[in-house]
């Protein structure tokens, strides 16, 4: 799922303590000492906080080829220490569980897990929480939902989801129930309060084939309605992709005390969405956020975008209460390009022909006080190389490289009348080899009126003027942290975090966590054993 982020503030602020000095003069930020751990670990998440400090998971790689996976969970003080650390073993009666997820909730650390019968055929979640002292699990162990697979293979036993409302109130775990030929797309839903009490629960069947309808994302409201987006086929396919463009979103609501479902198409005329992500204000207006290009072009496979769009849903009647779109003009697409590439696509302009923008991916949807929101976007891709080389005895050997390409973040800001007010690039170009991208990308934080963006780059760009391209970041030794501060009317001010170079690691951007309203926990690395945590404090 797409991550939803408020805008509201957090619960608890960290202990105050004495800082060091960085770079930038926007940020305060103390880094704890350096680590170890083994190689054969790896951070998972930043999961919470509170007044103590924050707590990790920690994925541990074990078996032959490493195969095997365990979890452990972490506690870290206001000084960035380690100060606990628990292997979770989940074994009942011989019979162990899976780990589905741990997070932080109602200031609580909670735990579920899935137990697979497989003789019964059933798979089972539990819920049980954790003992912040000890960070063992409690002995509330409660089984929560379940999933009948019988007639399916044990691999396709289902899976749950999860999503939790705007105001923290309701928590929906989903059924993904197994797939079945030829049979309507079915699939259940158990919504508990903030205390993991059960509240209701339905199994729904849609009125659409399996192999037609493809779910996307799922969200619950503060009143306990669930919303499901997915995208319906006019023809079966062969294999589940959005690569064939011939068909259109429709959201499904869900409401406890309605039999019936509410089936909302999303048409929106001329326009072919090509990725969207929703959520739900405070209103319970659904909100449809995302890209689209022109419908003459969706007969066809093409990785690019027109512009974006933003629409406002009536909830209860399915009605479009307002639809705003904002196509993307020659000098935005041509913005970070080089001459040579600006030259060409200004010379497909004057030919007549269609100008797009790359394919950009949805990242994050920030809900804003007033009622608007803010959409966020990266250019992400994967290119695949493979060569073949033929030794001088006729061994001939395969060899595939994997480009991981991060550039652009695009940021699109809408007021709470639903009108697209602007969009701004943030220019960027990261390129890494068979690494899963694992420095890329970039952390995100929002503070008052103003958003934060981290990421590594090549420090020839803190002078970038926004002429050209920006230079390449290979991730070498001359890595610097950048961090571009960007207001309410989309300026930006760029200028270095710190360099990588003095901290002695290198800062993985998706694993950094917004902690509260105005501090963040940076997490980087020094090789395969060596890492740091820093704590940062916007001003």
């Amino acid at each position: 799922m797409k991550k939803i982020i408020l805008i509201l503030c957090s619960l608890f602020l960290l202990s105050p303590v004495i800082f060091g000095q960085t770079k930038s003069k926007k940020v305060d930020i103390f880094w704890g000492n350096p680590q170890k751990t083994s190689k054969k670990s790896i951070l998972d998440d930043v999961i919470g906080y509170d007044e103590s400090g924050f707590y990790c998971t920690r994925l541990k790689i074990t078996g032959l080829y490493g195969m095997n996976t365990s979890y452990a969970i972490e506690h870290y003080n206001n000084k960035m220490e380690l100060t606990k650390s628990v292997d979770l073993e989940l074994k009942d009666n011989n019979q162990e569980r899976d780990i589905e997820m741990i997070i932080h909730y109602n200031n609580k650390l909670l735990l579920f897990s899935n137990f697979q019968n497989k003789k019964q055929k059933k798979k089972y979640l539990f819920y049980q929480s954790i003992d912040k002292e000890t960070l063992q699990p409690n002995k509330d162990l409660k089984k929560i939902s379940e999933i009948d697979y019988e007639g399916s293979s044990n691999r396709n036993s289902g899976n749950f989801n999860y999503s939790i409302s705007n105001d923290s109130s309701k928590f929906l775990v989903y059924q993904n129930l197994p797939y079945i030929e030829g049979e309507n797309e079915k699939f259940g839903l158990t919504v508990f309060d903030n205390n993991i009490n059960e509240i209701w629960q339905k199994n729904i069947t849609l009125p659409y084939n399996e192999e037609l309808f493809g779910i996307e994302d799922f969200v619950i409201d503060n009143d306990g309605n669930v919303y499901v987006m997915g995208i319906l086929f006019k023809e079966k396919q062969k294999f589940f992709s959005k690569n064939k463009r011939d068909y259109k979103y429709q959201i499904i609501r869900i409401s406890p005390d309605e039999d019936d479902l509410k089936e909302i198409m999303v048409d929106l005329n001329d326009k072919f969405i090509t990725d969207m992500t929703i959520s739900v204000n405070n209103k319970s207006e659904i909100i449809g956020a995302g890209f689209y290009t022109s419908k003459e072009k969706a007969g066809y496979s093409s990785s690019s975008i027109d512009g974006c769009l933003f629409v406002r849903i009536d909830s209860k009647t399915g009605s479009v209460i307002s639809d705003n779109y904002k196509e993307f003009d020659i000098d935005f697409i041509t913005q970070n390009m080089t001459d040579k590439q600006k030259n060409k696509v200004k010379s497909k302009e004057a030919k007549g022909k269609e100008i797009e923008m790359p394919l950009f991916n949805l990242r994050d949807i920030i809900m804003r006080e007033d009622g608007g929101a803010i959409l966020i976007g990266e250019q992400y891709y994967v290119e695949v190389i493979t060569s073949t080389s033929t030794s001088a005895n006729g061994t001939t050997t395969t060899t595939t490289t994997y480009r991981y390409n991060y550039n652009d973040i695009i940021v699109i800001n809408i007021s709470p009348e639903g009108v697209i007010e602007w969009a701004k690039k943030v220019a960027k170009r990261q390129v890494s080899t068979n690494d899963f991208g694992a420095s890329s990308s970039y952390a995100l934080a929002v503070v008052k009126d103003k958003i934060y963006f981290i990421f590594n780059d090549n420090p020839t760009n803190l002078y970038y003027s926004g002429k050209g391209a920006p230079a390449t970041c290979g991730f070498k030794k001359s890595t610097a942290v950048v961090l571009v501060e960007m207001d309410a009317d989309g300026d930006q001010k760029r200028e270095a975090l710190f360099d990588a170079k003095e901290t002695q690691v290198m800062t993985k951007p998706k694993l950094c966590s917004q902690i509260s309203d105005d501090q963040m926990i940076l997490y980087g690395m020094k090789g395969l054993k060596t890492y740091r945590f820093a704590r940062l404090t916007f001003k």
